[in-house]
């Protein structure tokens, strides 16, 4: 019996770590549930887009407000209606997909550091799912229901099984490698291939000793790219058939290439990324202990076998950062894929150092906490006048406790047992927790509920909606649309369909808050810094809720990249 107990002791051994990262993950997206709506717009498209084939049976040809949607693949929309299945159909069910992505995220993490580290100070390969889970941009962004962090998870799944391969396995992993690049495609498209494709084309400055001849290698990676070719394509043409001529088009020629090329839609410089990673790796970069010691790493022995982990990590960084700076279109969330090898990077830092090294380690992490904790005090005040005044005094400042004493659990734990990273990452999830609680008045104006079961209630009663604006499917899930809603792109365009519509509704947008006039509209609702309006069309004309073409507050912008 006690050797049966000791299989699943996990106080000190390699599974207790990740199988605490998974609770730390599980924790956050769980509390994100409860404390943050589902987010527009990106969030809120993706869902819709699954809804939509959920009602529609668009299994093939993803649609979004009853057109065919050729901005993304259909995978993320295939799982979700594969758990809508299983589970039925609900908010709950649809959040908890990410978390599932996740967790498989975390462990393929896990094995990926052990296979690159597996002999580093402090058994380092264990702490790399722990600074995952604690980057903000991970969890925070990883939570919703959106591509990054299911592409990321097929980037790790090709990332293991190329290693695997590269490290003496049989042939069946580049398989196994090609079949994660295909699902990669299938998730947010060709950009998958930023990811793994460096690494690979690099193997004769990273590989073991032990490892494939070159011509097994190649042919592995051949097999490999082949197979993910012919799982895109074989979606891809089918879908460009099915979806019609111009759906063909910008499917397989204009969408992909629009993203590398569109320096306009965000104009970002090629080094924006740079900055933007100072705030992501935020507060692990502020250990200069962990940097010398990630400098002389760089000098350790090669892991079993003669891998080369730091020109591996190098390489599949640098590599992705490079081509991703050279694109036109950048976001922070673009970099989620990466962030594994930055968490795997820096787990090596955490080796054991000198006093002073260990404590700086901590004290800086404890004061960037601190920070926060000032940012959190100061919020009712910072908000006046950026949003309306009954959220800015809903905002508690009293939140700003959580991270002021997070940082003083690392400091104490560093004297008490010398060692604060692992008790620093689960102090970071839960001040993520905090800083949601606290932005929950903030994050509550994103709510589109009450706006898509209105407009629900309007289609069921045989009336259609017309929108002032480009719609993004902000409304479909959480109304349950089953008919699109109609946009127009000018004023006058929608006072022409109201007035030949007057029975109708119309749906405008405004940044002023809403006067007297508005006690007409039958429902008026905060949404992304505008007040939404559904007004019956003929009342919208009399009041003139519909505004003049050249006032440039009748829409709000939208962004339709993500």
């Amino acid at each position: 019996m006690a050797a049966f107990l000791d299989r699943f002791r996990l106080s000190s051994g390699d599974n207790a770590w990740p199988l605490g990262a998974v609770a730390l993950w599980l924790l956050a997206t769980v509390g994100f549930m409860l404390l943050r709506p589902m987010l527009p717009l990106d969030e809120t498209r993706a869902v819709a887009v699954a809804w939509e084939m959920h009602t529609g049976s668009h299994w093939l040809v993803p649609h979004l407000n009853g057109q065919p949607y050729s901005e993304k693949p259909p995978l993320l929309a295939w799982i979700l209606n594969a758990a809508w299945a299983v589970f039925g159909v609900s908010e709950t069910v649809t959040r908890l997909v990410p978390a599932a992505l996740g967790t498989a995220a975390i462990g393929l993490t896990w094995s990926i550091s052990r296979r690159l580290v597996p002999g580093a100070p402090g058994a380092a390969h264990r702490l790399a799912p722990v600074i995952l889970v604690s980057l903000p941009l991970w969890t925070w962004w990883g939570a919703q229901v959106e591509y990054d962090l299911p592409m990321a998870t097929s980037v790790l799944a090709a990332h293991g099984a190329g290693l695997a391969f590269a490290c003496g396995g049989p042939l069946a992993w580049m398989l196994a490698a090609g079949a994660a690049l295909g699902a990669g495609v299938l998730f947010k498209g060709p950009v998958v291939l930023v990811h793994v494709l460096p690494a690979w084309l690099a193997w004769a400055w990273w590989r073991p000793a032990s490892g494939p001849r070159p011509g097994r290698w190649w042919a592995g990676v051949g097999i490999a790219l082949a197979l993910a070719l012919a799982i895109s394509l074989g979606w891809a043409l089918s879908a460009a058939a099915a979806g019609g001529e111009a759906y063909g088009n910008k499917l397989l020629f204009g969408q992909t290439a629009r993203r590398i090329g569109d320096h306009a839609r965000h104009g970002r410089p090629w080094w924006w990324y740079g900055p933007v990673l100072l705030l992501v790796l935020m507060p692990w970069i502020l250990r200069p202990g962990g940097w010398r010691r990630l400098i002389r790493a760089r000098g350790r022995p090669d892991a079993p076998g003669g891998l080369r982990p730091w020109r591996y990590l190098a390489v599949w960084i640098g590599g992705g950062l490079l081509v991703l700076s050279a694109a036109g279109a950048k976001q922070p969330h673009y970099l989620i894929p990466l962030l594994p090898a930055f968490s795997i990077a820096m787990a090596l830092s955490v080796a054991p150092g000198k006093p002073a090294e260990r404590a700086l380690d901590a004290w800086l992490p404890a004061l960037f906490l601190a920070a926060v904790a000032g940012l959190l005090v100061a919020g009712p005040k910072l908000c006046d006048g950026r949003a309306p005044a009954d959220v800015c005094s809903a905002i508690r400042s009293g939140w700003g406790v959580v991270p002021l004493a997070a940082g003083a659990v690392v400091v104490l734990v560093h004297y008490i047992r010398h060692r604060s990273a692992a008790v620093l990452g689960g102090c970071l999830v839960v001040v993520l927790l905090a800083v949601a609680a606290w932005a929950r008045p903030v994050t509550d104006l994103e709510r589109t509920g009450a706006m898509g079961k209105t407009i629900a209630a309007a289609h069921a009663r045989g009336h259609a909606v017309a929108q002032l604006g480009r719609y993004h499917g902000q409304y479909h899930f959480a109304g349950r649309l089953r008919q699109p809603i109609v946009w127009f792109e000018t004023p006058g365009e929608l006072a022409a369909w109201a007035r030949a519509h007057p029975e109708d509704y119309v749906l405008v947008y405004s940044h002023r808050p809403p006067g007297p006039e508005a006690a007409g509209a039958t429902l008026v609702s905060p949404y992304r810094g505008h007040y939404a309006q559904l007004w019956p069309a003929r009342a919208a004309l009399q009041t003139g809720a519909i505004r003049h073409p050249d006032d440039p507050e009748s829409s709000p912008e939208h962004d339709a990249s993500s």
